[in-house]
């Protein structure tokens, strides 16, 4: 789905910024938890019945617990995208391992497991994000900027 809505929003011929790819699923995720949009979408999967609307009314407003959890997490795994595609990157398991247990407590505030390192099951750093997994971020504000358009364009 969010394939279809970037080949609406871009050239589907041109080359997209990587800043802007994730926007559009991005964007889905936040019209999604539209309350009218939830109650359309929430029906049990046997019986069609809509969730109640209690329910429904306590997923919306439990939406943002941990968010702020959830963006330091994007931004400490940005920060080490970032550091192992700079002009010194480290240059042995031992200075990537490093680089985790110093980075991680210090943006999560979360202390890093003796040994763990998360980079093993980490994709996104080889693979055509290499130095732009920032974009995930940058995409979150590009998506709540466009849902407001939408929603301001709705209102009148």
């Amino acid at each position: 789905m969010d394939c279809a809505l970037r080949a609406l929003v871009i050239r589907p011929a041109l080359p997209s910024a990587r800043d802007f790819v994730e926007a559009p699923s991005q964007m889905l995720e936040n019209w999604c938890w539209q309350k009218s949009i939830l109650e359309r979408l929430s029906k049990h999967y046997q019986t069609g019945e809509q969730l109640p609307v209690a329910m429904l009314n306590d997923m919306i407003q439990a939406k943002h617990v941990n968010v702020a959890f959830g963006s330091l997490r994007q931004i400490y795994l940005s920060r080490l995208d970032l550091e192992i595609h700079s002009s010194h990157p480290p240059k042995s398991a031992e200075e990537l391992q490093s680089l985790v247990d110093k980075l991680r407590p210090a943006i999560t505030l979360v202390e890093n497991p003796p040994g763990n390192n998360m980079l093993r099951t980490f994709g996104h750093l080889m693979n055509q994000y290499s130095a732009s997994y920032y974009g995930y971020m940058w995409a979150e504000v590009l998506s709540a900027d466009m849902l407001q358009v939408d929603l301001k364009r709705k209102e009148s």
